[in-house]
């Protein structure tokens, strides 16, 4: 949405909260905004500042980062506020961010790269599962809490793989890795045709090539952006001299439901 937009809404937000502007409201810039929410809040209260996305606001030149790194450094505020800039951008973050936010970027307290959970906080989330039921829900959805919430622990995986990828009743659960890709890259079609073709076996370079017909340079490119995050990883031999050559080029699907639905729902969409 456009930075007019965002400020409409943060602005309704405030006014929800008790806040009033005498000001018309396109005059209302992001300095104003955040400066009336500090005054909005009780003086004894931690401020928590969510912002996801976060890359929207650089698409326009809306002056966002200035003005909540100078609430931070000129107001008593910045004590007891943290603003928690959150995106699922990773390749722009790590590539892009720091140069487009400028000066502003050494208020960056730090970055945080959140990952996966482990499989041992999956069988503490369900511990009416048995270790194989469990291992086989991991494969599917991984160490993302935001997928087990779809998990019916009282039917067997089968009966839940049935409802939620096989039925009219399916939360789009189909939909969600085009999504995704949709969210990260601009060319989602050409990137879903590499991790199919990853999903199924063609993990060499020269094998991808092949398969898909694109580029060698190309296909380098596409799948580093894969890497970023963390769809895709290289692969490498273990307990053998030379590490580093081995299965030079060979890569495969790390995150676990973008393999299971490369592999078992993406190759039959049309007999679905």
């Amino acid at each position: 949405m456009s930075d007019r937009e965002q400020r409409r809404l943060f602005l309704d937000r405030l006014k929800g909260m008790g806040a009033s502007f005498t000001e018309p409201e396109e005059k209302i810039d992001w300095k104003m905004l955040l400066k009336k929410l500090a005054e909005t809040a009780p003086a004894d209260e931690k401020i928590l500042l969510l912002f996801d996305h976060f890359e929207y606001f650089f698409y326009e030149d809306s002056g966002f980062l200035k003005s909540l790194t100078d609430l931070a450094r000129g107001s008593s505020v910045g004590v007891r506020m943290l603003a928690l800039l959150i995106s699922g951008a990773e390749v722009w973050v790590e590539n892009s961010f720091v140069s487009r936010a400028g000066s502003e970027a050494s208020r960056i307290s730090g970055f945080v790269k959140c990952r996966e959970n482990r499989y041992t906080e999956l069988r503490a989330a369900f511990p009416e599962l048995s270790a194989r039921d469990a291992a086989q829900l991991y494969a599917v959805f991984g160490g993302e809490t935001q997928l087990w919430k779809f998990y019916d622990a009282k039917a067997s995986l089968r009966e839940n793989l049935c409802r939620l990828f096989l039925t009219d009743r399916s939360p789009n659960l189909r939909e969600l890795p085009m999504t995704r890709l949709k969210d990260i890259v601009r060319e989602p079609a050409v990137y879903a045709t590499i991790l199919a073709n990853l999903a199924a076996g063609k993990e060499k370079l020269n094998d991808l090539y092949h398969a898909t017909g694109i580029p060698r340079a190309k296909l380098s490119v596409y799948i580093r952006t894969l890497m970023g995050p963390s769809f895709v990883e290289k692969v490498f031999s273990y307990g053998t001299i030379g590490t580093a050559l081995t299965k030079k080029g060979t890569y495969r699907i790390c995150n676990s439901f973008f393999r299971f639905y490369y592999t078992a729902i993406y190759p039959n969409e049309s007999v679905l």
